[in-house]
């Protein structure tokens, strides 16, 4: 059996090869110096709100379909229980709510409860598994 190899006729383009570098790092929709400037921001602040998100969400056993309950009695009776409907999970997605670093509000709940069919924005401790109804009346 004969082989025969012939080369191609059609250029090749090679990329040059950059290490540590970036241009689309200010210009381009996914750099974060781009979205740092968009939101009006410092690149150290954005970084900052980024890791405050991350951090947050490590701490959060939340995900999207779970039931929960508002951690004080009086939000209990008021909204009932709660589903998690979505997740805040990169500072990129949080949106047009205020920002407030102590407790970034990265859940968004659908109540459950009669009449009351709204949507709340909380952050992730304002939500417990347990009913603080249930544990009020027990002691």
């Amino acid at each position: 059996m004969i082989e025969q190899y012939f080369p191609s006729k059609r250029p090749v383009h090679v990329a040059p090869l950059r290490i540590n570098q970036w241009d689309g790092a200010t210009t381009s929709p996914y750099g974060e110096v781009y979205k740092a400037e968009k939101r009006g921001l410092s690149i150290e602040e954005y970084r900052n709100r980024v890791s405050i998100v991350a951090k947050a969400l490590m701490g959060s056993k939340w995900v999207v379909g779970a039931l929960g309950f508002p951690h004080s009695a009086e939000e209990a009776e008021k909204y009932g229980q709660c589903r998690v409907i979505g997740i805040v999970t990169h500072y990129d997605h949080y949106g047009t709510i205020v920002w407030d670093p102590d407790t970034p509000f990265l859940l968004s709940v659908r109540c459950l409860h009669e009449g009351n069919t709204g949507i709340v924005t909380c952050s992730v401790g304002w939500l417990v598994a347990e009913n603080p109804l249930l544990l009020k009346m027990e002691c």
